[in-house]
């Protein structure tokens, strides 16, 4: 889908084309200096067997019209469960961020690269989960999430993040059933939301689209 109007009202869907036997989900594009598309996508064909133990990998494709893609190669594999990628650019080096399933439900990690299409390193941020949202920001990257409200924290070398303000247990209680932390949340809400996706519009304000559950 595009959008001319700064993310107001948008296109019809139209699906892209990837060669090969590759199911892509949760993608991440990038447009590169020389004006091509880079799509990194966690490839959901390896979870198709409920026995599955992975490898879980995500790919590196490019293409010059957003529409037609071709793979480039595996950009990051794990034998435990990864999904959700994320990739920008801070000064030379391209960092991924991402949600690991390890049991530490919804943890951030991040992997680094210099070509931005095979990323090593992975590691854990500290204190932070949700699925993550990126950008970079007067040379500091903004990394968003979710932890019972939408959180953001910044980083200037990529890896490591200011910490959180610690908060405090609200009497309010979640959509999600726990009680809110006052003090670490971007915005309040009744509605659960997570997935955040930030962008820097036109006028130099910062939107982000997010998910929730609608009800009908």
């Amino acid at each position: 889908v595009i959008s001319t109007d700064d993310g107001q009202t948008w296109s019809e869907r139209v699906e892209i084309d990837l060669k090969g036997d590759y199911l892509p989900v949760d993608p991440s594009v990038i447009q590169l200096d020389d004006g091509l598309l880079r799509l990194h996508f966690f490839d959901f064909t390896s979870t198709r067997q409920p026995s599955s133990n992975g490898p879980y990998v995500f790919y590196s494709a490019i293409s010059d019209d957003g529409i037609n893609f071709e793979i480039e190669g595996e950009s990051l594999s794990s034998d435990l469960i990864m999904t959700d990628p994320d990739v920008v650019l801070l000064g030379d080096t391209w960092f991924m961020y991402f949600a690991m399933h390890d049991g530490d439900a919804g943890a951030v990690w991040v992997a680094t690269s210099k070509d931005g299409i095979v990323f090593e390193n992975p590691q854990l941020i500290p204190d932070f989960g949700g699925i993550p949202g990126a950008m970079v920001v007067d040379d500091h990257v903004q990394l968003y999430g979710c932890m019972v409200g939408i959180v953001m924290t910044t980083s200037s070398d990529g890896i490591h993040f200011e910490e959180l303000p610690e908060g405090k247990v609200s009497d309010e209680i979640g959509p999600n059933g726990k009680p809110l932390i006052e003090g670490r949340e971007l915005f309040k809400s009744d509605k659960f939301f997570c997935d955040p996706s930030p962008a820097v519009l036109s006028d130099g304000s910062t939107a982000l689209v997010l998910k929730t559950i609608v009800e009908d």
